[in-house]
Formats: structure tokens, sequence, C-alpha cells
């Protein structure tokens, strides 16, 4: 498993992080369990932080998030997603078009270089 959750409780923050290499299989798991997650705790705010990873899903794989799966596993609309890009040139352009591709379906998602300015944004949001 190259990723792990993790839920705040003082700050209401799920985090999502992803180690090493990726698979498409590897984020619909981490998707399936950050929305369970939400489901529980009924958090709005996630910070995914993609900066150790090494790439691995397939530009379809990254299409059918936000197209298909947040809409399968019911994920909620108000869901912020703070997305910390990895360093890895064609990661950070799957990363890319996932949030085009995401924000093209009314999902709120933004990228960040680093967990400071990801954290404030997620954190001084109304």
């Amino acid at each position: 498993m190259s990723w792990k959750i993790n839920y705040d409780k003082d700050s209401s923050i799920i985090e999502v992080t992803y180690i090493g290499n990726v698979s498409g299989m590897d984020i619909r798991e981490a998707t399936e369990k950050r929305i369970s997650v939400q489901a529980e705790t009924g958090a709005t705010r996630v910070l995914a932080d993609a900066s150790q990873s090494l790439g691995g899903p397939s530009t379809m794989e990254i299409y059918d998030l936000p197209d298909k799966i947040y809409v399968e596993y019911e994920s909620r609309r108000d869901t912020r997603i703070a997305f910390i890009l990895p360093t890895n040139k064609q990661s950070r352009e799957l990363a890319n078009f996932f949030q085009t591709a995401a924000k093209n379906r009314g999902w709120m998602i933004e990228l960040f270089e680093n967990r400071e300015d990801a954290l404030f944004w997620l954190t001084n949001i109304s």
C-alpha cells in the first residue's frame, strides 16, 4: 500500500499521504477510504500530500476520480481538497490534469508546492 490516511480531530482535516509508486488502484482505494472517513466524521477538508509520490496512474484513472468515483461513492460536494504537488515532472502533469478535470465537474481542488500553503488555504476558507 503506497498511501495512508489520518484524520485530525482538532482541525477536522483528513490527510491522505501518497508515497513511492502510486498505482491507479492505490488512488482508487485511498479515495474510497477518504470518502468513508468523511462520512464517519463529517469532515469537508482534505489535505492530499503527493510530495513523496513517483507517479504511476494513467490519465484515464485520474480522469475517473472526479468523473465517476467521487459520484459513485457519494463524495461530499462541499469537500475542499488541497493537493501538495509531487516533485516528479510526470506526476505534476497528472496532478494538473486532475485539478482541471475535477474543477470542470464542480469539485473544489487547489494545488500547492508545500504543506504550509495548503494548510493555510484549508483553514482560512469560509
